[in-house]
């Protein structure tokens, strides 16, 4: 059994477990970083429910946050999520989004990866 994202109550994206677990540890991380919950919450074990309005704003936060910080090391640890939790709220919102944050362009280009292959 694999992790299931859901929005009310429709399935967004159904990971296995491992890439589920490593995501949401990661999506911790930038919340404490940004100092701003995400709207990506596990509710049960496997299960999480988005927030797109939240991600959306953390998003923002996010990019906002990066810009400030001029650690390579620290942008690179922190990309798969960026580019994942980018790819989750493109997938919902079902139209190109993401472009109004100001991420490094590599990351809309990893987002584009990840879209072709959901």
């Amino acid at each position: 059994m694999g992790y299931v994202f859901e929005s009310d109550d429709d399935e967004i994206w159904s990971p296995g477990n491992l890439v589920g677990q490593v995501l949401m540890r990661q999506v911790e991380d930038l919340e404490r970083l940004v100092g701003q919950k995400s709207g990506v919450t596990e509710y049960m074990s496997g299960l999480v429910k988005v927030d797109f309005a939240q991600l959306g704003d953390f998003l923002a936060a996010t990019a906002s946050y990066l810009g400030n910080i001029h650690n390579h090391t620290l942008h690179l640890l922190l990309r798969p999520a960026v580019v994942t939790l980018v790819a989750l709220y493109d997938a919902e919102q079902n139209h190109d989004r993401s472009r109004k944050f100001e991420f490094e362009p590599i990351v809309f280009s990893e987002t584009n990866g990840i879209l072709r292959r959901w």
